[in-house]
Formats: structure tokens, C-alpha cells, sequence
């Protein structure tokens, strides 16, 4: 069975990529993924090509530290529903629930 990720994990990956001198649409497809398709808010995304463009970035650019770096440049939005949720709930059991 196949896991997958919402496309909002990737959200600034294109920026960070290219503030590092790289280019993002080569290695999403180099990691299986079609470029357009991560740009496309709540749609889901195979987890192995997520975790594989993040390590071909960190390792064609040079920053093993890529993941932190993309994940510095988030918000909590990238979370989708849990983000409202966290936003309106006075804890954070009150927010999975």
C-alpha cells in the first residue's frame, strides 16, 4: 500500500531551491514527482517522492541541512485542517480530537 503526503509539504520548496541556486522542477521530477502536481494546494503526493526530492536537494545543493532549511521557511499552514484546528482549540488534545 502506497502512503502519501498533502503537496502543502512542499510548500517553498521551489524558493528555497532556487535561493540556493538550484532548480526545483529538475528534481521533484528527478524524485518521480510532476512538478505542476506539487504546486496543487491539499492534493496528495507519494510520500517516498517527497522524502526523495528532499535528499537529492540536500545533496545536489550542497546543505544536508535542506529539510530544516525548507521547514524554517513554513507556517503552520502547511498542516492544512490541523492547522485551523490547533488555531481554535484551547490545547492540543482538544485540537486532535
Amino acid at each position: 500500500m502506497s502512503q502519501f503526503i498533502r503537496a502543502d509539504a512542499l510548500l517553498e520548496f521551489d524558493e528555497a531551491v532556487q535561493d540556493l541556486g538550484g532548480d526545483p522542477d529538475g528534481l521533484l521530477a528527478a524524485a518521480g514527482l510532476v512538478p505542476a502536481h506539487t504546486r496543487i494546494a491539499g492534493r496528495h503526493l507519494p510520500r517516498r517522492g517527497f522524502s526523495v526530492a528532499l535528499e537529492l536537494a540536500a545533496a545536489q545543493l550542497a546543505r544536508p541541512d535542506f529539510g530544516m532549511l525548507l521547514g524554517r521557511r513554513q507556517t503552520m499552514h502547511v498542516l492544512g485542517g490541523l492547522a485551523l484546528a490547533m488555531e481554535n482549540a484551547a490545547t492540543l488534545g482538544e485540537a486532535l480530537q
